[in-house]
């Protein structure tokens, strides 16, 4: 019975994935033409879950998932994996059959309490075993847990939300419309890649997916159609280590990572999703979160667990253990081929090796377009002179200076008194890991030290080193100051601690330097950081990101695509006589107009070199991101009257405080739009859901 008990508190804690991506359709028509252009969720999704343990007793588990992946682009975070050129571009590899992603997971009906919250490799081996098959039938008695064997117990634990479920724990595919498997394991778990590809993505964020990886598998056998091929993507997220670096080559079986808990994930596992070429995005998503709304739903969980798109998902995501199942065989003839639709997928394929400590090994970087060519919206590679010829539009003449301009390396003092000891910590609250760090400590008397010293720790405790770690009173001079160093590799904000006989004092919170210009303090740090750990920028080659400088609308355009995860696709089409065909932006331009998120001018150009303005990228944006316009009826800003055609824009802007106003909360809608604005309204479209 304290087995069964355990095992209770156990399952309670299972973390299921909750991926909400979003998939984007064409923008409203609400041309603008003179102008050029036409027109998440992370929620805590709680349930009850009723089972009858022992003779005469009820039990009640109550299930937390909240494993969410946001993306904005969809916006909306999932990580939507933000495809930098056309899948069509990559080249081949052998396809030499398929194996599983993780071959091996703990028994989770032997765990103690406290091996539940080890990693992988703390485990005694004699608890290690080969991943369950994926087998509905037996997941179902798992279900029933007084009946079920061992075996079907495990298997239940392992796949919490089979292909297409619905957050329930209920055993039962095509229930809802999550695109994907979970899979329950450990932190530090191996995850192999299912067949040889090249890596596409690698994902870091701290939101969404966390860390992930994309493999393409170009030119494999299409499931759907015998004797033909395609190319599929298989997704790995919420992982804690990435082993692989993008444009690398990779083989079947190869370890590209260890399984983890990171971005929206209340539990240790992996979400394995296989999608198709066809699809808008990678990862898919099979709603907008306009669709959503407009369909009555509360939230992304609950579309989910209504099925919600769940046709879509079937048309643009393979089943990916079936898949794996139909290719194993090493020996494939392309030309017999039959369609698979058992649920009993052998869950040890194949013999492949799961090494405890894992040894990165030589890599292969293919030489891709996106490895040589695309470079991010802030590259110094771009068009030449004369295609960048055509004039700025029209802008406020009054360069109005933000309220919220944001400091820039300017120290900080934060004075704390206790009794009659007041302690200042000067730091301009941010650092670069894996530099060294000062921090000016003053104290108002040095002979208020104690013999003792102050101990000098940082809440990074073992990650940081602090020199000195003491401080006696002989180290302040006469003005009652002295210097501490800090160092470490970490990236995360912490506090420097200080602790004598007054108690535990600590200083304001460092947070990492983004860039050169974009410290730990700067009001668009969160922004950057989003951007940056997504791949859609990577700043100037000096360490800068320049947050004040203008965007043109070619700049806005690539970033506002990236950040929405809508891939630029090569074609030979021209629909503009001023974008050249070697130009860079061209993909960007082409794929945007064939999604009618641009127009262009009557006059048939598309003025790339235009400087774009705050209220042009407003409308681009949430134009891409499909988002929903409010109704108003009073003029949004001072600035921004009811009958301007950027008016539901800057509404829409308002209500979800997308935007830093200027004196007299103005708008400026006509000013050129910084980097740094754009950054900052990119991030904040990303959270919306959330709030």
């Amino acid at each position: 019975m304290r087995k069964l008990i355990d095992l209770i508190i156990f399952l309670a804690g299972i973390g299921a994935g909750y991926e909400i991506s979003q998939h984007r359709k064409p923008a409203s028509e609400r041309d603008i033409s003179e102008l050029g252009f036409t027109r998440k969720a992370l929620r805590s999704a709680q349930f009850s879950w009723s089972r009858f343990f022992g003779e005469n007793q009820n039990a009640i588990a109550i299930i937390t998932l909240t494993s969410c992946a946001l993306v904005f682009g969809s916006v909306l975070q999932n990580y939507g994996y933000i495809f930098k050129a056309s899948l069509l571009d990559l080249p081949q590899t052998e396809f030499t059959g398929t194996t599983i992603p993780i071959t091996h997971v703990p028994n989770w009906t032997e765990l103690s309490e406290a091996e539940r919250t080890m990693r992988f490799d703390q485990i005694p081996k004699s608890k290690i075993i080969p991943i369950p098959d994926y087998n509905l039938r037996n997941m179902k008695k798992g279900e029933v847990w007084e009946d079920a064997t061992d075996a079907q117990r495990n298997a239940y634990i392992t796949y919490p939300v089979p292909n297409l479920g619905n957050y329930k724990l209920d055993a039962t595919e095509n229930s809802g419309s999550h695109p994907g498997i979970d899979i329950k394991t450990l932190i530090g778990t191996p995850v192999h890649s299912i067949a040889n590809g090249i890596v596409y993505k690698v994902g870091n964020q701290s939101t969404g997916f966390g860390k992930s990886v994309s493999v393409a598998h170009v030119n494999i056998p299409d499931p759907r159609n015998p004797g033909q091929t395609t190319t599929l993507v298989s997704t790995y997220a919420h992982m804690s280590k990435t082993n692989v670096r993008e444009g690398e080559k990779v083989s079947k079986g190869q370890i590209i990572g260890e399984s983890g808990d990171t971005g929206f994930a209340t539990a240790p596992h992996l979400h394995f999703q296989i999608d198709r070429s066809d699809a808008d995005f990678i990862p898919y998503w099979p709603f907008t979160y306009a669709e959503l709304q407009a369909a009555g739903y509360n939230s992304n969980f609950d579309a989910v667990k209504g099925g919600f798109g769940r046709q879509k998902a079937k048309q643009y995501t393979e089943h990916p253990f079936n898949f794996i199942a139909r290719f194993s065989n090493n020996d494939i003839d392309l030309n017999n081929l039959v369609a698979l639709d058992d649920t009993i997928i052998p869950g040890v394929i194949e013999n492949v090796d799961t090494p405890l400590g894992i040894e990165t090994p030589d890599v292969e970087i293919i030489d891709t377009p996106e490895n040589n060519k695309i470079e991010k919206w802030e590259s110094t590679e771009g068009p030449s002179e004369e295609e960048m010829q055509a004039s700025a539009p029209n802008s406020d003449p009054t360069q109005v200076e933000l309220a919220e301009k944001p400091p820039v390396n300017q120290p900080m003092t934060q004075t704390i008194r206790k009794g009659k000891l007041e302690i200042s910590f000067e730091t301009d609250q941010s650092y670069t890991p894996g530099q060294n760090e000062t921090i000016t400590i003053r104290i108002n008397e040095a002979n208020l030290v104690a013999t003792a010293g102050i101990e000098m720790s940082s809440t990074l405790r073992d990650r940081a080193k602090v020199t000195p770690a003491v401080l006696k009173a002989s180290d302040f001079d006469a003005n009652g100051e002295a210097e501490v160093i800090i160092k470490t590799s970490s990236e995360y904000p912490f506090r420097l601690v200080a602790v004598s006989d007054f108690g535990e004092i600590k200083s304001p919170s460092l947070k990492p330097e983004i860039f050169k210009d974009i410290p730990g303090s700067h009001p668009y740090s969160s922004a950057v950081k989003y951007l940056k750990d997504n791949n859609i920028v990577k700043g100037y080659e000096d360490g800068t990101f320049r947050p004040d400088a203008t965007l043109n609308r070619a700049e806005a355009l690539k970033l506002i695509l990236e950040a929405n995860s809508i891939y630029a696709e090569s074609t030979d089409q021209n629909n503009f006589n001023d974008v050249g065909n070697t130009a860079w932006f061209k993909p960007y331009i082409e794929t945007a107009f064939k999604r009618e998120i641009v127009k262009g001018y009557p006059d048939g150009s598309f003025k790339p070199g235009n400087t774009v303005s705050r209220a042009e990228f407003l409308k681009m944006a949430l134009a891409t991101g499909n988002f929903p316009l409010p109704e108003f009826g009073s003029d949004p800003f001072p600035d921004v009257k009811a009958d301007a055609w950027y008016a539901p824009f800057f509404a829409f802007a308002r209500d979800q405080k997308l935007i830093r106003t200027s004196t007299g909360n103005t708008a400026v809608p006509n000013n050129p739009i910084t980097r740094g604005e754009a950054a900052d309204i990119i991030y904040k479209l990303s959270q919306i859901v959330t709030r």
